[in-house]
């Protein structure tokens, strides 16, 4: 058992017990075989630990149908699949392109997203907790953050995440209230 699988393993536990409604609404894991597909269109190789994140669950509750409320893991962060995070990761290098395309806007389009990024949450329509596939560190990209602040490592692997998340719930900063949501600050930074 690997540190991110047993750290996935810990935060399903600590949720289902106190309720939270985003384990109830989880899908099962996605194949290695079918993640494959959904990250190669992308230009991306899919890493062990994405492997393993999308293992956990594919997301969860049905898109259009359930409150991004009750799919967050954490405050602000919703689960969502592969799928949907791969239509996120294709809009922003679009936006990132148009973007690093024009003469006003003094970045180019790697410094706005990095070619190896693929989102592993989204941050409540706010941004996207990202994996580096080459290098296996989180980022955190706020929309109106600007590229260096993007770029900064928030965590060394997706690991390291997890345990940050909980230890946020051990430390009683975040709560999974009697209606099954999650509650505290939003995401912030290690």
């Amino acid at each position: 058992m690997t540190e991110l699988t047993e750290a996935l393993g810990r935060l399903e536990a600590l949720l289902r017990g106190r309720g939270a409604l985003a384990v109830a609404h989880a899908h099962p894991g996605l194949e290695p075989g079918r993640l494959q597909e959904v990250v190669e269109p992308l230009g991306l190789e899919p890493s062990d630990a994405l492997r393993e994140w999308f293992g956990w669950h594919d997301g969860a509750g049905q898109p259009g149908r359930t409150p991004s409320l009750e799919i967050e893991i954490a405050p602000g962060c919703e689960l969502l699949s592969a799928a949907l995070l791969a239509g996120e990761c294709r809009q922003t290098r679009d936006v990132a392109r148009q973007l690093g395309a024009d003469p006003g806007v003094p970045w180019i389009a790697e410094q706005l997203w990095s070619s190896s990024w693929f989102p592993v949450l989204r941050l409540s329509g706010k941004g996207l907790v990202t994996l580096d596939l080459e290098r296996d560190t989180v980022h955190v990209v706020w929309w109106d953050a600007p590229p260096e602040d993007r770029r900064r490592v928030r965590w060394p692997s997706l690991a390291a995440f997890v345990e940050h998340l909980l230890s946020r719930y051990d430390e009683g900063v975040w709560v999974v209230g009697a209606d099954g949501l999650v509650d505290g600050d939003t995401l912030d930074f290690p």
